[in-house]
């Protein structure tokens, strides 16, 4: 282990740096490539964009967007990682099973090649340099100074506090 506590072993940290690259690589590619360019066209967009679970399509554009510019912007910072590829990954699977199921190999390979590293992600988390990472250091550190109950402090018995008086000290 690392004598550091500010930064991971060696091995962890080129997960973690592996983790960082592919967070703000795919992240990226699907903000940039994706969301802000169905952002810029919403209004030719809206009226003809696939519904493929009867939402409409207005309503099935803004969820789109939603995931492919907020998510993306969320897995690019490593926050709430996981729970920011949850829609990403269903609406790449939505895009398999409805939309694209007849089209040609390339266009099913573009979603999949977008659900892997959703997915791979979903698994690992965003790494050690992510902002979750920072919020779970930090709540540990808080949590680490607030001293712990008593013991019994659920029982309904009073709980006997000892005087200085009746303390032994060495």
């Amino acid at each position: 282990m690392s004598s550091n506590p500010s930064r991971p072993p060696l091995n962890a940290f080129m997960q973690s740096f592996a983790l960082l690259v592919l967070r703000i690589g795919i992240g990226g590619l699907m903000l940039y490539g994706h969301g802000l360019v169905k952002l810029g066209n919403f209004a030719e967009l809206v009226d003809r964009f696939a519904d493929p679970i009867g939402l409409g399509s207005g309503t099935s554009l803004v969820l789109v967007i939603l995931a492919e510019v907020v998510c993306a912007i969320l897995v690019i910072l490593g926050l709430y990682t996981r729970l920011a590829v949850v829609p990403l990954v269903i609406m790449l699977m939505v895009a398999l099973v409805f939309v694209h199921p007849g089209d040609p190999w390339a266009k099913i390979e573009l979603a999949l090649l977008y659900l892997v590293p959703f997915s791979a992600l979903f698994i690992s988390g965003g790494g050690w340099y992510s902002l979750d990472n920072v919020l779970r250091r930090r709540k540990r550190r808080t949590a680490s100074s607030i001293p712990a109950p008593p013991a019994d402090i659920t029982s309904d018995a009073p709980v006997a506090i000892p005087d200085s008086e009746t303390v032994s000290k060495p």
